[in-house]
């Protein structure tokens, strides 16, 4: 008999992303946000990876976002996610490595120290 197996993780993660652009006086501001998305396999992370660029990979696996102030409508407020707004968002140079490696760190695994805070396992 075979059985069937399913892992007891949603194949959805939320990832919390916080960068620093520099504005048009040259003053540094935080932006803090998260980003939601599928959670792949290894297998498919894998060619994924081997075939896509970081903001490609993003395009295909980012569903939605919450709380970000850095893609603005017409009249001044926060961008609903499409993929335009992504888009936009990645014209900012960096934006879209500092994304990635907050959405892959949060779908990966981690070890969880004495002192309760987590560290990534490869």
């Amino acid at each position: 008999m075979t059985k069937k197996y399913r892992l007891g993780i949603a194949a959805i993660v939320s990832a919390a992303v916080s960068m620093q652009v520099t504005n048009a006086d040259g003053e540094t501001e935080t932006h803090e946000f998260t980003v939601t998305g599928t959670r792949y396999g290894n297998k498919e992370q894998a060619e994924l990876f081997s075939t896509l660029t970081p903001e490609a990979f993003l395009k295909k696996a980012l569903t939605g976002w919450s709380g970000q102030t850095l893609v603005l409508e017409d009249d001044g407020k926060p961008a609903a996610f499409s993929a335009e707004a992504l888009e936009a968002m990645f014209d900012i140079q960096g934006v879209g490595v500092v994304v990635f490696n907050s959405f892959v760190k949060a779908s990966a695994a981690t070890e969880k120290n004495s002192n309760g805070s987590r560290t990534a396992r490869p």
